[in-house]
């Protein structure tokens, strides 16, 4: 990955608030990095509101919005990727031929997939079981890149995972994972790790585990910055495991200050401190490699 190379993020999109195209998109602007953004759905806001307005992008236009970035001078200058919430079983396959035809055309290009599905704290699916298999079937073979969370990574696998070990065993015996890196993200790993955040990163490599003191807040829209912060370290050369490691310390940092100012939802103030924190580790990185 590249600075200079664009970025195609398709996710939901909302009018007020920073969750999917609006986070995402945003962190990666804020540190230099052109983006191309293509909305599932478009809403008012984030759906833990009480009231949300709007709803998901037909699938014409969907389909338009994906043939006319082709048509663009810019579609040849698109190194990344990121796919997130998808509405209906249509977008995920007309997302996964867009994809597999660009990556035929340049093979270098690195698709980032957050196979957005749900969550233990959620009660489970909070997509349609459509939609969850297509992800699973048609998305994740084609990624470079996966950010599940804990339920997800289980969801893509097909069984319950109750330690590192469990993980790296079904990461391992998967083929459709093969050649790919991936961090768990959110794991539960018994009552040791109650006080903790644990992201557990797999590669060809093997395994790492990068754990965080809990902060008491979870604001929506904590999985979308998380994946960002990884892809803009990547683009600036980051090696995965610190890249992983950096953007949990990172997103720590944010929400205690969150936390400390009795805020439970990001605001650009969050947004506008990464190129901030994001040169500290970097800076801190190089003195340690030397």
């Amino acid at each position: 990955m590249s600075v200079k190379g664009k970025t195609v993020i398709i996710s939901s999109q909302v009018a007020y608030g920073y969750v999917g195209v609006n986070m995402t998109s945003l962190v990666l602007k804020l540190n230099g990095q052109e983006t191309l953004a293509v909305p599932t759905t478009v809403l008012s806001n984030h759906l833990g509101y009480d009231t949300v307005g709007g709803g998901p992008i037909s699938i014409r236009t969907f389909e338009g919005i994906l043939e006319g970035i082709v048509r663009l001078d810019v579609f040849q200058h698109v190194e990344t990727i990121i796919t997130g919430f998808f509405d209906s079983e249509e977008q995920v396959v007309l997302t996964a031929a867009w994809i597999n035809n660009l990556k035929k055309k340049n093979p270098t290009v690195q698709y980032v997939c957050d196979p957005v599905m749900g969550d233990f704290k959620d009660g489970g699916l909070f997509v349609s079981e459509c939609v969850a298999d297509a992800i699973t079937s048609l998305l994740v073979p084609l990624a470079d890149l996966l950010t599940p969370n804990h339920f997800e990574f289980e969801r893509i696998v097909g069984r319950r995972l109750y330690s590192r070990g469990e993980m790296q065993t079904a990461f391992c015996d998967d083929a459709r994972l093969k050649g790919k890196k991936m961090v768990v993200t959110g794991c539960h790993l018994g009552h040791e790790y109650v006080q903790t955040v644990n992201n557990v990163v797999l590669d060809t490599s093997g395994y790492g585990y990068i754990s965080n003191l809990k902060v008491n807040l979870d604001p929506v829209g904590a999985g979308d910055l998380f994946t960002a912060l990884v892809c803009v370290q990547l683009k600036l050369q980051m090696d995965f495991t610190n890249a992983i490691k950096n953007s949990a310390t990172m997103m720590v940092t944010l929400i205690n200050d969150m936390l400390r100012e009795g805020r439970k939802e990001f605001e650009l103030i969050d947004l506008l401190k990464i190129p901030m924190l994001i040169n500290n580790v970097a800076a801190i990185h190089k003195i340690l490699m030397n």
